[in-house]
Formats: structure tokens, C-alpha cells, sequence
């Protein structure tokens, strides 16, 4: 996982021991044993986004998935709702391809309660995402204020 903003990929790298602070996001693990692996994402008001990223940094074909009826699943839990739009994305060229606005979705979850949030990649492609060339499979972006937790992100079938 990294932290990027201010339209540039400056590829801070999230650690999952210990916090990691920027101008534009503060993630930090969640430390709940039940969680392995879950960061606390504090989006501080810039223009930024935390992305997972292949360590090869080499593009995948995951159109299978789409073909497959699949979707992209990741846990959340709301401590703070955005107060701008936050959106989703996954592919190879920030910020050409579209993403999609969670923010109303996150809005209505309870706050503080983790929840796994689906979303088929039949509605992503709807928008435009081209999944032919994919090098970050998950990423968060906006330019307000929110508090997410997130935990494990997967992509599934059927």
C-alpha cells in the first residue's frame, strides 16, 4: 500500500507495523487481531489517494474477472464519512480513468462498525474502466476530509 497526492505519484510506502504521516494522508494500523493487516486511512483535506500496488509494478489482464460476473471487495469501517466525494478505482493510469463515488455508500454505514462493501465490476467498467492493463487493483481517492478503516481488499467471482 502507498500514499500519493498533490496530482503525483510519490509513492510513500504504508507500513504495517507502525504509522505513516503526510500532508494529504495518515494511515496507521487499526491493531485488532481480527483485522490482520487493517490501516486507519485519515484523508486530511488535499488531493490524495492510497493505492495498492503489484510489487513487480507489471500490469495484469483482469477483464477474467469481469467476464466471470466478479466484483472488488474490501472491509470498511466509517469513523469519519467523507465530506467530498471519495472514489474507487483500479487500472494503470491515474487520473485518466474514471472512478467511482462511494461517498453517499460510505455516508449510510453505520459509523464504527465494519462492514464489506461490494462493488461488481460490471459497474465500474459502465463507467469506463478498462481493465486490460491493471497495475493497481484498489485505489482511494479525494480531495476532502474522511477517517476509514479498511481491511482486506479482494477481488472476487460469481
Amino acid at each position: 500500500m502507498r500514499i500519493g497526492g498533490h496530482n503525483t505519484w510519490s509513492r510513500q510506502d504504508i507500513f504495517a507495523d507502525r504509522p505513516t504521516d503526510t500532508l494529504v494522508v495518515r494511515a496507521e494500523p487499526v491493531g485488532d487481531p481480527g483485522r490482520p493487516g487493517a490501516l486507519s486511512l485519515r484523508f486530511k483535506g488535499h488531493v490524495a489517494f492510497v493505492y495498492a500496488q503489484d510489487p513487480d509494478q507489471r500490469p495484469r489482464d483482469l477483464r477474467g474477472y469481469l467476464e466471470a460476473g466478479g466484483r472488488l471487495a474490501f472491509d470498511v469501517r466509517v469513523v469519519q464519512a467523507p465530506d467530498l466525494p471519495l472514489y474507487l478505482a483500479c487500472h494503470d493510469d491515474y487520473p485518466a480513468q474514471p472512478g467511482l463515488n462511494l461517498a453517499p455508500s460510505l455516508r449510510a454505514l453505520p459509523e464504527g462498525v465494519w462492514t464489506t462493501m461490494e462493488v461488481p465490476l460490471a459497474e465500474l467498467a459502465r463507467i469506463g474502466l478498462d481493465l486490460r492493463h491493471v497495475d493497481v487493483p484498489f485505489m482511494l481517492y479525494t480531495e476532502g476530509r474522511a477517517v476509514l478503516d479498511v481491511g482486506e481488499v479482494r477481488w472476487l467471482t460469481g
